[in-house]
C-alpha cells in the first residue's frame, strides 16, 4: 500500500538512533554540539491514514511510498520535529498553587485578572495581611497588562497580592510594597536605589546591598513604571506599577 501523503524535502528530525552512524561528522542547519538523534538534511515523512509509515532520506520514502495518488507536499527546507510530551513538573510548586492560589491561564484580559482575585479572595475569605498568589499570567494575551493600581481597587481588606508570570515575572500590588517592604509612594525617604530607575549591572555589583530586595523578591532586570503625582514632591515621577519581568523572561515591551 502506498502513503496518502508524503512531505518531502524538509530537515526531519527524528529519534531513532538506529541512523546515528550514518550523520555524525556532517553539518546541518539544525545545529546541536553532539548529536543525539539523526537528522535527515533532504528527508520525508510518508503518512498513511493516521500513521507515520516512513522516515529518512527523501529519495528512499518516496522511492517506497508513493503512489499515484500520493499528495506529495514540498516543505522547501523547513524543520520537521517529533511531537514531544513534556514531562517538566515543579510538583510542589503545582501542589502551592492548588491549595493556596490561582490558576491565570484563562485569564485573557486585565479585568479579568481582576476578577479572579476578588473572587478568590472572596471565596477563601482572605483578610488583611494574608496573601493572595496567582501564577502563569501572560501579558501577551491581554490588551493591556495588569498594574498595582488596578490589583488595589480589589483589595480594599489589606490582602497582599503576588501574581507571578508564566516564567520570569511578578506583579505586586502596592500593599506589598508598604508593608514588606517598607515602601511608601508619598514618602520618598522610603524608596530605595531602584525605585526611579534600573539599575546596572554595575550598580549592583558594587552596592549589592542596596538591590537585594529587588533581586530577592523578583530577580528582575526590568521594572515597568507609570508617572504618579507625589504631594510631598509636589509634581509627578515615574515610580513602579507593580509590573516586572525577569532574567532572560521574554518581553512583550
Amino acid at each position: 500500500m502506498h502513503a496518502n501523503r508524503i512531505f518531502t524535502n524538509g530537515q526531519i528530525v527524528t529519534v531513532d538512533n538506529d541512523a546515528l552512524k550514518t550523520i555524525r561528522g556532517l553539518r546541518y542547519k539544525v545545529k546541536k554540539l553532539t548529536a543525539q538523534f539523526p537528522i535527515y538534511e533532504k528527508g520525508a515523512v510518508a503518512i498513511r491514514g493516521t500513521e507515520i509509515v516512513g522516515v529518512g532520506p527523501a529519495a528512499d520514502v518516496l522511492n517506497v511510498w508513493k503512489g499515484p495518488k500520493t499528495q506529495v507536499l514540498d516543505l522547501k527546507g523547513k524543520v520537521v520535529i517529533p511531537g514531544l510530551m513534556d514531562s517538566h513538573c515543579h510538583s510542589e510548586s503545582l501542589g502551592n498553587d492548588l491549595e493556596y492560589g490561582m490558576d491565570l491561564t484563562p485569564a485573557l484580559s486585565a479585568e479579568e485578572i481582576l476578577s479572579q482575585v476578588e473572587r478568590f479572595i472572596r471565596e477563601r475569605n482572605i483578610g488583611c495581611g494574608q496573601w493572595v498568589l496567582g501564577r502563569r499570567w501572560d501579558e501577551y494575551k491581554y490588551e493591556r497588562m495588569v498594574n498595582r493600581w488596578d490589583l488595589d481597587r480589589v483589595t480594599g481588606g489589606g490582602q497582599l497580592v503576588q501574581l507571578t508570570r508564566v516564567y520570569r515575572g511578578e506583579v505586586f500590588n502596592t500593599a506589598v510594597f508598604k508593608e514588606v517592604l517598607g515602601i511608601d509612594d508619598e514618602d520618598p525617604s522610603t524608596w530605595p536605589k531602584w525605585w526611579t530607575q534600573d539599575p546596572t549591572p554595575e550598580e549592583v555589583k558594587a552596592d549589592p546591598g542596596a538591590y537585594s530586595n529587588i533581586e530577592i523578591w523578583t530577580r528582575v532586570d526590568r521594572i515597568f513604571r507609570e508617572e504618579k503625582f507625589i504631594q510631598a514632591l509636589n509634581r509627578k515621577v515615574p515610580v513602579p506599577n507593580g509590573v516586572f519581568i525577569g532574567v532572560r523572561a521574554p518581553r512583550r515591551w
